[in-house]
């Protein structure tokens, strides 16, 4: 079992008890994000919603700078357990991943943002 935290952390569980296995860093998650977090088919990875800061571009304006810094696009964090490390990050949304879910039996992700879009990943 994984859970995501609001402190940019995955504890993974032991199924059917309260023993800690994993803790995993790495994935951002901003104080209006909705962490999502999914096991890969053969439970070798975890994925699990994250947000990147956008950097600002180079523009004369204040206010659009510093709208462009709290920016934050969405994107997939995915995680290895065996190692516990951040092995790959997938940009995938221009605002944060809202939802998250993986086909039962293949190795598909579906991701909803808030930029009003759904993707599939396969």
């Amino acid at each position: 079992v994984a859970a995501c935290t609001d402190k940019s952390r995955v504890i993974v569980l032991q199924a059917y008890s309260n023993r800690q296995l994993r803790n995993l860093y790495g994935a951002v998650v901003e104080e209006y994000d909705t962490p999502t977090v999914c096991f890969s088919l053969d439970n070798t990875f975890v994925y699990c919603s994250s947000s990147l800061a956008v950097k600002a571009q180079g523009s004369d304006d204040l206010e659009e700078r510093l709208a462009q810094v709290t920016a934050m696009c969405g994107q997939i964090s995915i995680f290895e357990l065996k190692s516990a490390q951040e092995v790959l990050r997938l940009p995938c949304h221009e605002r944060a991943v809202r939802c998250m879910a993986r086909h039962p039996q293949k190795e598909v992700l579906i991701t909803g943002s808030f930029d009003k879009t759904a993707k599939y990943w396969g």
